[in-house]
């Protein structure tokens, strides 16, 4: 399985964006590439920080909102409309877990 590496997320339960990166990951995953972050935070994330966002280990780089994520993981992966195709398959297998 390909990996792109995440050191770490920050995200908030319930949140619709972050929800749409979690199909997102799913959708990938579903797909070989493993995009599940090392760590995430869910509470006392700084006010100046924009969720979700992501920080990359290599180079130490923090990526925020949807958008730019999905930009990010599109030119990692070579896979164009994630945001769509992830929203489809989620609808489509809505039991879907990614198993490490």
């Amino acid at each position: 399985m390909q990996k792109i590496h995440i050191a770490h997320l920050h995200k908030i339960h319930d949140h619709a964006e972050c929800a749409t990166l979690q199909n997102i990951v799913r959708f990938l995953h579903y797909n070989g590439i493993n995009a599940i972050p090392d760590s995430i935070t869910e509470r006392f994330i700084p006010f100046h920080i924009v969720i979700p966002s992501i920080t990359l280990q290599q180079p130490n780089r923090m990526i925020s909102g949807i958008e730019n994520i999905a930009h990010y993981l599109e030119q990692e992966t070579g896979i164009a409309d994630l945001i769509n195709k992830a929203t489809v398959f989620a609808k489509n297998n809505p039991d879907y877990r990614c198993r490490q």
